[in-house]
């Protein structure tokens, strides 16, 4: 991150990337339901977050560990893994920011309100 420009860039690709990944695993979801698989037609949360449809999906993995192959189990572990990485940065509060160019020496995750991430941009004043 060399530039606030950058470092804001990143922050709203990576909010880009989780949306389009949570609609995706949405979507699987959606055809299960519509395919009534296993058994019952269910209910979709159109809404759910990216971590929440993951689990859904790594439940009807689970008890159909060959639905989408072996290599899916993993992938959905590595994706519910990511989401709290993912939740630090995109839900990071800044404080002692600088009122003239914004920049912060210092963040807080308020779910983890006891520890605060160093995510220090300089102050150009």
């Amino acid at each position: 991150m060399s530039t606030d420009d950058q470092w804001i860039g990143n922050l709203g690709h990576l909010a880009l990337a989780d949306a389009m990944l949570g609609a995706l695993l949405i979507d699987m979801l959606t055809i299960l339901a519509h395919a009534r698989y296993p058994d019952q037609p269910g209910s979709v949360d159109l809404v759910a977050t990216t971590k929440q449809a993951a689990r859904e999906l790594q439940k009807v993995l689970e008890a159909d560990p060959a639905l989408f192959g072996e290599t899916a189990g993993p992938w959905l572990a590595d994706v519910v893994a990511a989401t709290d990485a993912r939740n630090e940065l995109l839900h990071a509060v800044a404080l002692n920011q600088c009122d003239v160019c914004g920049a912060a020496s210092r963040f807080m995750i308020p779910a983890r309100a006891t520890r605060s991430t160093d995510l220090t941009r300089p102050c150009r004043n």
